[in-house]
């Protein structure tokens, strides 16, 4: 299964959606209030989705992470808004394009890394 790792405002929304992970069988691999916290242990533990919850048109938490994590590995950033309860997927991959050829192989996998996640979820 997967390991996540969740980045917080509200601790109540955080135990509760720690616990509803953990009975679906996620591993969270660990919880933190605010950015420098988080980012220390994201280094530590590597996880396969960081899931940050900010409220509409709070965005700041999910650019830092996806400026930081860009350069140290791809990873996939969910932000989740309990006030509206929307969720953004943001997947942060780096690569090199030097030819059209290479940008759009990179778009490509990219959007159909989307689509396959988006088939397991409605699935």
């Amino acid at each position: 299964m997967w390991s996540v790792f969740i980045l917080y405002e509200n601790t109540l929304f955080a135990r509760g959606l720690e616990r509803l992970l953990r009975q679906e069988g996620v591993k969270v691999v660990g919880m933190a209030v605010n950015d420098k916290q988080a980012l220390d242990q994201i280094k530590k533990f590597g996880p396969d989705l960081i899931i940050v919850e900010a409220g509409p048109g709070k965005c700041e938490p999910v650019i830092t992470l996806c400026q930081f994590l860009i350069e140290e590995k791809p990873c996939r950033v969910l932000r989740l808004s309990p006030e509206d309860n929307a969720a953004s997927l943001y997947i942060c991959r780096r690569w090199t394009a030097n030819t059209a050829e290479e940008l759009v192989n990179g778009i490509a996998s990219a959007i159909c890394g989307l689509k396959r996640a988006s088939k397991v979820v409605h699935a």
